[in-house]
């Protein structure tokens, strides 16, 4: 049977109608799908396993326990506190408990109780990102459990000091909410542990603190420096200088009676101050020699703070890095004339900081950010650096690794739509295979602005699509070159059982290019 015939007006009318109400009814039957709860039974068989990677992220807080060579904690910009009771051999996370916070600005150990911890939230801001936390917390077990000591509106703490004898004596510097004006904000003191909080130090509702330092032999004399920390909505924070016409309030100040009061130092030869600082004060000087570097270089007063002068004024490396992104000067609490001094490398100096030379780290920036030296054993250090935490016992022959710690700060996740879950099995074995196989030798230390060969490796696999990989796996055509200097490495052989090499000219030279390739040709 045929049906034919024309469509009247009245029909024509009602068409958009009709189309309006069919889609109405297709939107309602999608949303009550899509409301409706996915059945428990079809997620029960599923559980998180962590599939790294194991390159240790930022580091925003570093501690060690006095005694103990092989405990240290890190603090992390979102990931908690970890610890390590093997020198760096191994990490795990202390803090996984606390559910409502997990930015970390300072951590600190009482000296004279390893298991007190003192962990005060809210990473410093560094790069224009903004990690707030919600005080104080405390573990009297060595990190088993915490308990929360208020401060919830100091939101960002970034430094710690806790009496050398006494571990109810504690201080902090509060930074404070960087979005709105307030008085929670300057260096609270407890002398009961944690339970209640004096406000010792107090500039304004916009400026906050940013660092404290003593001398572990003089715990009476403590430096502290401030900086503006309120910034109107719209803009965002800046890691370098504040605009012409906004006032740091970045200042000096020193206490004599361990933080109860407190008075600015102006002394003579210092710089106009601005931006973000760091200080320290010697031990077995009678408190008398101290430092500080910021964005104008490092000053040293040899008097207590009356007087000052720069330190190798013609190193630009000796200051801040990046604006203030790196920032931090330290004394080995043997020899007062060592100094390490942090930019987008660790420098040390021999000679009380009028030369330095490279200590750790690539000068094309591995970014170092936070360092502990034990006080009673400055062969014991902890390096805190944007790929992880690394740890010495020999003052700095040899390191720990930092690609065992699996607390990157990971900004995005995509995942390939060509086979699921056997896709990514299959990438995440290429990866331990090229961190496992690739040749270790002396140029594997040389980094670049680039990152080291290793990292360009494994760009390979995150650059390429599994099935390009695969293909050149297949085809043994992954390598990795130091186009600069001629070096190239070449993985072969099935199942990536074993290397081949290939070496050209050799060239001295700070930067090293190292890049990597995935080809079927």
């Amino acid at each position: 049977m045929t049906i034919s015939g024309s469509m009247s007006r009245a029909d024509r009318n009602s068409s958009p109608r009709i189309f309006s109400g069919v889609l109405l009814l297709l939107i309602a039957m999608f949303t009550l799908s899509a409301a409706r709860p996915v059945e428990p039974n079809l997620l029960s068989g599923l559980v998180w396993r962590n599939i790294g990677p194991f390159r240790g992220g930022r580091v925003s807080a570093v501690s060690g326990v006095v005694g103990q060579p092989g405990v240290f904690y890190i603090g992390l910009p979102l990931g908690g506190v970890w610890k390590t009771t093997s020198a760096g051999t191994t990490w795990f996370p202390v803090f996984d408990s606390i559910k409502e916070v997990s930015s970390i600005g300072a951590v600190e150990v009482a000296p004279s109780d390893p298991s007190v911890i003192y962990v005060g939230t809210g990473d410093l801001i560094t790069g224009g990102g903004i990690n707030e936390g919600n005080g104080m917390y405390k573990s009297m077990d060595a990190g088993k459990t915490w308990q929360h000591l208020g401060l919830d509106q100091t939101r960002q703490i970034p430094s710690i000091l806790v009496d050398p004898r006494n571990p109810n004596l504690v201080l902090i510097a509060a930074q404070g909410n960087v979005h709105a004006k307030s008085e929670m904000r300057g260096v609270f003191r407890s002398t009961d542990g944690g339970k209640t909080w004096a406000k010792t130090l107090y500039i304004n509702d916009s400026t906050g603190l940013q660092k404290l330092a003593w001398a572990a032999d003089r715990p009476d004399v403590i430096l502290a420096t401030t900086v503006r920390h309120y910034v109107p909505p719209v803009p965002i924070p800046s890691r370098g200088p504040p605009a012409p016409n906004a006032a740091s309030n970045t200042a000096l100040y020193k206490s004599t009676d361990e933080g109860a009061t407190w008075k600015q130092i102006t002394g003579s030869g210092l710089p106009p101050l601005n931006g973000r600082t760091s200080v320290a004060v010697a031990m077995n000087t009678n408190a008398q020699r101290m430092f500080l570097i910021g964005n104008f270089g490092l000053y040293r007063s040899d008097d207590g703070g009356s007087t000052w002068r720069q330190m190798d004024a013609a190193d630009r490396r000796v200051g801040n890095g990046q604006g203030g992104y790196n920032c931090g000067v330290y004394v080995d609490p043997k020899n007062p004339d060592i100094v390490y001094t942090i930019n987008t490398s660790s420098y040390r100096s021999s000679d009380g900081g009028n030369t330095f030379t490279g200590f750790k780290g690539a000068p094309g920036g591995d970014d170092p950010q936070q360092m502990w030296i034990d006080p009673s054993d400055g062969q014991r250090l902890l390096l805190g650096f944007d790929q992880g935490a690394t740890i010495s016992l020999d003052g700095g022959q040899t390191w720990s690794s930092w690609y065992n710690q699996s607390t990157d700060q990971v900004y995005h996740i995509s995942t390939d739509s060509g086979r699921s879950a056997r896709s990514q099995n299959r990438v995440c074995e290429w990866e331990r295979h090229l961190a496992d196989n690739v040749p270790e030798r002396a140029v594997d230390q040389r980094q670049s602005r680039h990152g080291s060969w290793r990292e360009a490796a494994n760009r390979v696999l995150t650059t390429n699509s599994v099935d390009a990989v695969e293909s050149a796996r297949a085809a043994r055509r992954i390598s990795v070159s130091d186009g600069d200097h001629g070096w190239r490495y070449a993985l072969g052989e099935d199942e990536w059982g074993s290397h081949r090499t290939e070496e050209s000219s050799t060239a001295s030279g700070p930067e090293y290019s190292w890049s990597a390739s995935a080809s079927t040709a």
